[in-house]
C-alpha cells in the first residue's frame, strides 16, 4: 500500500509511533528537539530511529535552533521563526511551520516546506490563502482535516501534502492509533490497482 499524498508526522517520541508511521509509508518522521518537556535527546532519537527504515527525520524547534541539532542525523529542521531557519541553509531540508493567521509576508524560495496550521478550510477567504499559498511553495495542511474530509480537501486544493501530530504513549508499547490511523487509513491507495 501507499498513500495518496506526501505526509510528515510530528512530535513523535517513542518507538511505537516511529515503527506504525514507517509501515504506513510516511515520508518524514519529526521530533522535538530543545529544552521542551516532550523533546527526544539525541540518544533516544537514534535508539528509535536504529528500528525505523524508508523515512527522513525532521528535527522539530519551537523558535530559536541551537547547535544540537548536529548530534541528530535529520535531514530536516523545521521552526516556527523563518529567520532562524534560514541561519541553517545548506545543513538541513527547512520546514517552516506557522499558523495561517499571522504568516510571513515574505517567504523565502529557500524553504522546502510550509506547514499550515490553523486553518478553516470551510471559510472561503481562508480556503482560498491556502491554495494561493500552495500555488507558490509546497504546502503541508498541519489542521483543519479529519479522516471524514481529507481526500476531498486534497482532491480540492494544489496543496503538496499534509502534516499530522502524534501522540504519546500510553504505556510503553501500548498506543491508541485511532485519529492518526484514521486519517492515514483514509488516504491509503493500493499501489497496484
Amino acid at each position: 500500500m501507499a498513500l495518496k499524498t506526501f505526509v510528515k508526522i510530528n512530535s513523535v517520541n517513542n518507538l511505537s509511533d516511529a515503527r506504525y508511521c514507517a509501515g504506513m509509508n510516511v515520508n518524514i518522521i519529526g521530533f522535538k528537539a530543545g529544552i521542551d518537556e516532550n523533546s527526544v535527546s539525541p540518544e533516544q532519537f537514534k535508539e528509535i530511529t536504529s528500528w525505523v527504515s524508508g523515512v527522513d527525520y525532521c528535527l522539530e524547534f519551537e523558535s530559536e535552533i541551537d547547535d544540537a541539532f548536529k548530534n541528530y542525523d535529520a535531514q530536516y529542521i523545521q521552526s516556527g521563526n523563518q529567520s532562524e531557519l534560514l541561519k541553517h541553509i545548506g545543513e538541513a531540508k527547512l520546514i517552516y511551520s506557522t499558523e495561517l493567521t499571522s504568516i510571513d509576508k515574505e517567504i523565502s524560495s529557500d524553504i522546502d516546506y510550509i506547514i499550515i496550521n490553523g486553518a478553516n478550510l470551510k471559510d472561503e477567504t481562508q480556503l482560498n490563502q491556502v491554495k494561493e499559498l500552495a500555488q507558490q511553495f509546497k504546502v503541508l495542511l498541519g489542521s483543519g482535516f479529519d479522516d471524514s474530509d481529507i481526500n476531498d480537501i486534497l482532491d480540492a486544493t494544489p496543496i503538496a501534502g499534509i502534516a499530522i501530530t502524534a501522540g504519546d504513549e500510553i504505556r510503553p508499547g501500548f498506543k491508541d492509533y485511532d485519529e492518526l490511523a484514521d486519517v492515514l487509513e483514509a488516504i491509503e491507495i493500493d499501489e497496484w490497482a
